[in-house]
Order: C-alpha cells, then structure tokens, then sequence
C-alpha cells in the first residue's frame, strides 16, 4: 500500500517518528532471512557440501541482488553520473551476504552436547558467540561514527534532518556523520535525492539505505540468527517461545531505553531513514513476539490455519519468506535450501502454503521488481479524480495487489519461476 500515503497506519515519517506498520516491513523481512540463515547453512553441511560451494553460492546471490537493485534504480534513465548506488535490493544483498558468509565460515557440521550442565540452557548463545564479537564490534564502530565522527560545519553527534530545522543552523546536515560519510564516499549526485525529510525540512539528498546504516542492518538480521539458532537446539515448543520472548523482552527493553520511550527525547531516538540502534531494538521485539504469537497459536494449538495466506497441504512444504510458521522443526529432518527470496523445505510438519499462493512466494523478487517498475501503470495502478478518499485509496490497492496475484499464478501454471 506504497501509494496510500493518505492512511496514517502505512504511512511513512519525515524523520524521527512512532513505529507504524510500513516501518516494520524492511525490518521484518530481513530478520526473517537471518532466521533462514542457520536452517540452510546447517542443513547444507550435514549434506557434506563444501565451506567454498556454499559461500560462493552466498556471494553470487549476494551479487545479483545488488545488481538487481541497481537496474530498479535506472526506471527513471540510466545516467551514470547521477545514477543511485543503494537501494532496498542493494542493502538486502549486502547484510544477507556478511551473515550468511559469517555463520558458513563458524558453524560446524555437528554439534554434541554440552558436558557442563550450567551451560547447556545456552548452548544457542554459545555456538554464535565469535558472530556475537563480530556483530558487537559492528554496534561500536557504527555508535562511534554516528556519534564521534568530526563532520565538517555540522555539530558532532547531530542526528536530525538539517534543511530548515532550527532555522536553518545545520542547513547541510541531513543525517550528520551517515549522511556525510554517503557524500564522502558515493558522491552527493549517487544516493537518494527525494528523502522524506526533503516535504518539510528541504533538505538535501540523504540515502535511506546508505553505507552507514548496513552496519546495523546486519545487526539486526544477525538477531533473527539467533532466533534461528534457536529452533535447531530446542525441539520443545515451550523452550522455543521462551526464548524468543525473552530475547524480544531483552530488545524491547533495550530499545525503550535508548529511546527513553519517547518520540524524539531520548539519547538515540527510533529513526527508520538513520536505521538507529533504537529502531533495530525495537522492530526486532516485535519481530520475536510476532514469531512467538504465529507460532504458538497456528502450529502449536492450531486455532488458525494460516487462511488465507496459508492452507493446510500434507504434500506441499514450502515456506513465505515474511510470514511463517515452523512445526516441530528438527534439523535431523529438515532439509534447507534459502536465499532472500527462495526457500524451500522438506519436513512433513510445518505449516505450508496453497499452491496459488506459493506461486507468489516463488517468484517474489519478480513481484518486487515488477511492482517497482510498473507500479504506475496500468492494469496494476488507476485513479479516479482527485483520489481523496480512503476507499478509493484503498480499492485502488486491492486491485494493484490482486492483479499481482494474478501475475504469480500465471507464471505458476507455466512453471515458471525465478530463483538468484
């Protein structure tokens, strides 16, 4: 629902802002593929596949995305000197290819059990624990640049808009050190030229999805590996939620902090355009407490079938990339195979899709690609007069949406379907 920016529920912030549900969509589908991560790379080495084949087929993934989204990028021409270096594509790509290189080169094969009894409760925390350094190494150096980082005519540690806020004192300091080191770097002509900031502050470029922020998105998939981690060591449900609710409480808690429960008061506010350590914290605990609230309540009590995204097939195994739910999962059963928009398994207890809308999770990066470019025209997209009213706002969403679907079972009765 991109278009219906009129609906406060989706809407986006000009900068510092109140979680909505649009914030959380980024944030959700890369946590959810660093949850795949673990499933996938374990899943690969019992089968003896090589550390080599498996990181080659990470960076070569990796690639494509990123090569992907800068064709996204060129819909609007193709001038090189102006052309835009990062996107969505683009930071999916790069955060799935430092974790899922990461946690192929630190897993192991097998793992047996602990023979100290104090530390078998944490047997999950421990494994991951030269990905905790890394990931955490990863926090200080963004906390030190965001923060510490000399930017010239702009106040050490600023974190606002620039433009017009505080009339005009740090005109050129949209995003203070990140937006700063995306100029320095990639060159104010390649990063993102209409930031939301620009409707109100008018501020300059600024890149949403930029060098800086990656760090702390690849923090932040890095914890749906530790949500992962999880179901490969605890097979009962009750350790399962405990965990996760406990790491979301721990996030939670974490982020309320940082933000001091505020909007803007707080020493690092939730600030989706700037990716701050707030923000991850926080679309994070929603994150676990989602994962917890579906699985508990489709898999393990069985109160909703999934309807109608999901629909019960005892011969169909196949996953959606954003929303699941995993049934009595064993990695001596399961087998894996993921990327950031392809997931496939093999285990006759988890909750599966209806072949039409499997259709659509097997050729999401088509519905992606698809909805960029041809978002505006139509079939997918009309208008009716001035467009001013929530229903037809709305209507013209569900039709955008439902010829998408259509699109996918179309591709699915050609067998047709697009795996990076």
């Amino acid at each position: 629902m991109r278009e219906s920016d009129p609906l406060a529920l989706w809407e986006g912030s000009m900068w510092e802002k109140v979680i909505q549900l649009q914030s959380e969509e980024d944030q959700w589908f890369m946590w959810i593929m660093g949850v795949c991560i673990p499933i996938s790379i374990r899943s690969q080495l019992r089968k003896k596949i090589p550390r080599i084949k498996i990181l080659s087929g990470i960076v070569r993934r990796s690639f494509l995305l990123f090569l992907l989204g800068l064709c996204v990028n060129t819909t609007g021409g193709a001038q090189l000197q102006s052309l835009r270096v990062f996107g969505v594509l683009q930071r999916f790509g790069v955060v799935y290819g430092v974790v899922a290189c990461l946690t192929t080169i630190f897993t192991r094969r097998s793992y047996g059990q602990s023979s100290i009894s104090w530390t078998a409760p944490l047997q999950d925390v421990l494994v991951l624990l030269p990905q905790w350094l890394i990931m955490l190494s990863l926090v200080a150096v963004h906390c030190f640049l965001v923060f510490f980082l000399d930017v010239p005519d702009c106040p050490t540690g600023y974190l606002g808009p620039g433009g017009r806020q505080f009339d005009g004192q740090y005109r050129g300091c949209i995003g203070g050190a990140s937006g700063y080191i995306d100029r320095l770097i990639l060159g104010p002509s390649h990063i993102y030229q209409n930031p939301t900031a620009a409707q109100v502050y008018g501020s300059g470029p600024f890149d949403p999805e930029g060098l800086v922020g990656c760090l702390l998105s690849i923090f932040q998939v890095f914890l749906g590996v530790q949500a992962g981690t999880i179901l490969g060591f605890h097979r009962e449900w009750r350790d399962r939620i405990y965990r996760w609710l406990t790491w979301g409480s721990l996030a939670g808690v974490i982020g309320a902090i940082l933000c001091l429960a505020s909007k803007d008061n707080g020493w690092i506010p939730v600030n989706k355009n700037l990716w701050s350590l707030s923000f991850v914290m926080v679309t994070s605990c929603f994150a676990f407490f989602l994962l917890s609230a579906l699985y508990y309540a489709i898999d393990v009590r069985q109160w909703w079938s999934g309807a109608p995204f999901y629909y019960p097939d005892p011969y169909v195994t196949t996953l959606h990339p954003r929303l699941r739910s995993i049934r009595h999962h064993t990695p001596s059963t399961s087998q894996i195979h993921t990327s950031p928009h392809s997931i496939h398994v093999s285990d006759p207890y988890i909750t599966t899709l209806h072949p039409r809308f499997r259709s659509i999770r097997m050729n999401a990066t088509i519905m992606y690609v698809g909805h960029e470019i041809c978002g505006n025209m139509f079939p997918w997209h009309w208008s009716v007069g001035t467009m001013n009213t929530h229903m037809l706002l709305l209507s013209q969403d569900i039709w955008g949406t439902l010829g998408w679907i259509l699109v996918a079972y179309w591709l699915h009765t050609l067998n047709f379907f697009l795996s990076l």
